[in-house]
C-alpha cells in the first residue's frame, strides 16, 4: 500500500443566513468567512476550509482509503503534508500531529501518533487509547 495526504474539505463557519434572491435576479457568489488563523497561503490563494488528512490506496490501484479524520490536520497543514512512516508489519502509520484545538496558534506542537489501517484508531506516543 502507498500513504499520501489529502485535504478533505469541510464546511466553513456560518455567520449568517442570506435571503434568496428574487425571482431572475443574479446575485454575486456568496461571502467566504475564515476562522482559522491561516487563511491565506504564499498570497496566492485563500485557504479552502477542511484538514489535510491521512490516506492509503493499494499499490495495485485502486479508490483511496481515508485512514484519520476529525478536525485536526492529521495529514499536514497549510506549509507542507505529513510524511507518515509505515510499521514493519504494515499495519499502522505513524506520524507526527498537531491534534490540539488551537492547532493553528502552535502548529509546530506535535505528538507522535499510530494509526491502525484497519480501523483508523490512533494511539499516541504516551500510549494512551485518545487525546
Amino acid at each position: 500500500m502507498l500513504s499520501f495526504s489529502s485535504l478533505v474539505l469541510g464546511k466553513g463557519p456560518h455567520i449568517a443566513d442570506l435571503p434568496a434572491a428574487p425571482s431572475g435576479a443574479k446575485w454575486a457568489d456568496p461571502p467566504a468567512a475564515y476562522d482559522r488563523l491561516v487563511y491565506r497561503f504564499k498570497r496566492i490563494r485563500l485557504s479552502k476550509p477542511g484538514y489535510m488528512q491521512l490516506f492509503v490506496v493499494d499499490s495495485e490501484g485502486g479508490a483511496p482509503r481515508q485512514v484519520t479524520n476529525g478536525n485536526f490536520p492529521n495529514g499536514g497543514n497549510e506549509f507542507g503534508p505529513n510524511r507518515a512512516s509505515w510499521t514493519p508489519d504494515g499495519k499502522y502509520l505513524i506520524a507526527s500531529v498537531n491534534r490540539h484545538p488551537e492547532s493553528d496558534h502552535e502548529f509546530l506542537d506535535t505528538e507522535v501518533y499510530e494509526f491502525s489501517i484497519a480501523d483508523g484508531s490512533l494511539r499516541s506516543s504516551d500510549h494512551s487509547q485518545r487525546p
